[in-house]
């Protein structure tokens, strides 16, 4: 909103140059006219260039306020979208956010970056291979943040089947 203070001082400005005016028409004498008129419009001027100010400083506060609401229009779509997922544990302390069951509408299965969701982006993770310890290693292209996802499993039996449970048989007394 203008400074109201600014717009009081314009309309000062503007009834000091009315009352110049009607000076103007009682002065007889033409150097008591001149300086009336020099006065009148050093009045008009400043009345000018304060409702200029008062202008200029509307217009930036209908920028910020069109700025605040295409960010509220942003924040909501995101409120909606962000809705669609939830914060899967993929076992070994790593996470990923997932489609909720039921909110694909015509996407295909993905992961988020939870880096990236947290602050307020999606970010789909990409595939980039096999790790060695059987978890799988997925890159986001947004923040650079690789994520193994999923429970380590040691080294040796990892490239092999788990090995067989050892079953221990007690002689009957």
């Amino acid at each position: 909103m203008p400074d109201l203070a600014m717009l009081a001082s314009a309309i000062e400005f503007l009834d000091t140059a009315f009352d110049m005016a009607a000076a103007l028409a009682a002065a007889d004498e033409p150097l008591a006219r001149q300086d009336q008129v020099r006065g009148l419009q050093f009045m008009m001027l400043q009345a000018h260039s304060r409702v200029l100010l008062a202008q200029y400083e509307q217009r930036d506060l209908v920028k910020a306020i069109d700025r605040l609401e295409a960010d509220a229009v942003r924040a909501a779509g995101w409120r909606q979208d962000a809705s669609r997922y939830v914060l899967r544990d993929f076992g070994g302390g790593t996470y990923a956010y997932a489609l909720r069951p039921g909110e694909e509408r015509d996407e295909p299965p993905h992961l988020l970056c939870a880096r990236c969701f947290q602050a307020g982006g999606k970010s789909i993770l990409q595939f980039v291979l096999p790790g060695r310890d059987g978890r799988r290693i997925f890159e986001c292209h947004a923040c650079g943040k690789q994520s193994c996802l999923g429970r380590a499993v040691p080294e040796r039996f990892a490239a092999t089947d788990p090995p067989e449970p050892v079953v221990r048989r007690f002689a009957a007394e």
